[in-house]
């Protein structure tokens, strides 16, 4: 969940940083306002008022250096109420941004600077500053651990989900590259088949002679005895013999079975 250092903000970022650095300062002006009324020593005041304001300008930059900014906010609020609203932002960034170590290293190095503050302030009532000041660490840093956990869930439910969708696809892929294989795998059986069947047809044809031959292709092609007759300038008797010839050598009982194995063989594409 740690920011690097070249993240680039977005619009939302933008629109929520703004309105971060605008809270800040407003709240920074009236505490300020409130130690001018307690009578502050000017000096002091004018070192208040700038440290905080400079804390505020930090906070453009809190995405980046979350952990380092909040130390020194620490420090900075031991004699500037005016940084107070832009430390209380820096303790959220922490929880939101960094491991929860970071953020308990912040929250006990703001408590030790609290209590630096009621030693130099010289506040009445010191337990009801620890408490309040306390309550509204741990109401902040906790804030900030339920934003980052709700984050991270989100981040997990996003990328479970970009898990399914690649597995998925994949599965989509595999299944079709395993139709595909299945398809070729059938297609080569048929080629197979059907070569195999080419051979033994051609193999069977081999025992004629050249006019037998001629004659069952002439038989494929459905010609009659006259028409084959009159196609090889052969009397009808003669061809009548030439085609008992051919079905006693195929072992064929008639001349469908030689229209059928002249076809298989190929002989009719010649």
């Amino acid at each position: 969940m740690t920011e690097s250092a070249n993240h680039r903000r977005s619009t939302r970022d933008w629109i929520v940083d703004s309105v971060v650095f605008v809270i800040a300062v407003l709240l920074g002006l009236v505490l300020y306002d409130q130690s001018a009324k307690e009578g502050v020593d000017p000096t002091l005041l004018a070192v208040d008022f700038y440290a905080g304001m400079a804390l505020c300008l930090t906070l453009w930059f809190r995405r980046r250096w979350p952990v380092q900014l909040a130390l020194i906010a620490a420090v900075v609020s031991i004699f500037s109420d005016t940084a107070s609203a832009a430390t209380l932002i820096l303790i959220l960034s922490v929880a939101v941004y960094q491991p929860w170590r970071a953020t308990l290293l912040v929250f006990a190095v703001n408590s030790i600077s609290l209590f630096a503050y009621i030693q130099i302030k010289n506040q009445n009532d010191d337990a009801a500053i620890v408490i309040a000041a306390t309550s509204i660490y741990v109401a902040v840093a906790g804030w900030g651990l339920y934003i980052r956990s709700r984050r991270q869930l989100l981040q997990t439910l996003r990328d479970r989900a970009d898990r399914a969708e690649t597995v998925a696809e994949l599965q989509a892929e595999q299944g079709q590259m395993r139709a595909r294989e299945e398809i070729a795998r059938e297609m080569h059986d048929v080629l197979g088949h059907r070569l195999s069947l080419l051979s033994v047809h051609a193999g069977a044809l081999a025992g004629l002679n050249d006019r037998e031959r001629e004659i069952a292709v002439a038989v494929g092609e459905g010609k009659s005895n006259a028409e084959i007759s009159a196609t090889l300038y052969l009397s009808v008797p003669t061809v009548k013999t030439h085609v008992s010839r051919i079905l006693t050598k195929l072992d064929l009982n008639n001349r469908v079975q030689i229209a059928l194995l002249v076809h298989d063989a190929g002989l009719l594409h010649e």
